[in-house]
């Protein structure tokens, strides 16, 4: 049942407040940061499986270039 005011009960749990951002914020921007670093591995080792040990160590030096650049992968 519904308060008598007629507004939800919990608060603004979960919804973005007036600056546009959500609680999911923080986490965001580390998150996609992980989730390049773990693709650009996995690229690494199809390429070292296939035997193309020469493209796979290019992959990781653009991303050790990235990550000491500062960047997001």
């Amino acid at each position: 049942m519904a308060p008598p005011s007629g507004k939800r009960s919990g608060g603004s749990k979960g919804r973005p407040d007036r600056r546009g951002t959500g609680p999911d914020k923080p986490v965001r921007k580390p998150s996609v940061r992980a989730l390049a670093e773990h693709d650009t591995e996995m690229q690494f080792r199809v390429r070292a499986a296939r035997g193309d040990a020469a493209r796979g160590v290019e992959v990781l030096d653009g991303l050790d270039r990235r990550h000491r650049e500062g960047g997001d992968g």
